[in-house]
């Protein structure tokens, strides 16, 4: 079973590219790293989940998991569905993405309803993009690095605020005739 926290965080930033022989994951590992990023990039690609476990330790924390469905090849779907068995259900949350790779192609072997369904079902965002289009996988490239960089917790301002900066941003009120704290029912 992978696990997010199962190690220290560090500087180093990993993502496991998870998905079928042939459905482009090492050209979107070569575009990741093309990419521009303020922090070391580990990239490490997957035919299918569990990972070997004699090479646990040397394993990085991995931060970021993406799962990589070429909608024409049924058996990239099966793959990625019976890995996700093998995945900390906690990856679930901003940590793991499907992308869709083909979707413009009319042979479609998988159902886009059944992808959404599953994908909601895990809560995990889906990017849509043919990784064999140069101009689309540099588009999912710098987006993965985007979603990475956050997951790591490496970039504090994502687009959800934090506690700290509700708690900062709040306004306190005082009283005009005693210049005091009113308490505004928060504790």
């Amino acid at each position: 079973m992978i696990h997010p926290f199962n190690k220290k965080p560090e500087k180093k930033t990993a993502i496991l590219i998870v998905g079928s022989e042939g459905v482009g994951k090492h050209a979107l590992a070569l575009d990741m790293l093309k990419t521009e990023h303020p922090f070391e990039l580990n990239i490490r690609t997957a035919g299918c989940l569990p990972l070997p476990s004699e090479k646990a330790a040397d394993r990085p924390r991995l931060d970021f998991i993406c799962f990589v469905i070429d909608i024409t090849k049924p058996d990239s779907f099966k793959i990625v569905k019976e890995s996700l068995q093998h995945m900390d259900v906690s990856y679930c949350l901003g940590k793991a993405c499907f992308i869709v790779s083909k979707v413009k192609n009319t042979n479609r072997s998988v159902p886009l309803e059944s992808i959404h369904d599953l994908a909601n079902r895990l809560s995990m965002q889906v990017l849509f993009g043919d990784l064999q289009n140069e101009a689309e996988r540099l588009h999912l490239a710098r987006r993965l690095v985007s979603m990475l960089h956050l997951s790591a917790g490496l970039q504090c301002c994502g687009s959800a605020p934090t506690l700290v900066n509700c708690v900062i941003d709040f306004p306190v009120q005082t009283d005009v005739h005693t210049a005091e704290p009113v308490s505004s029912g928060i504790s």
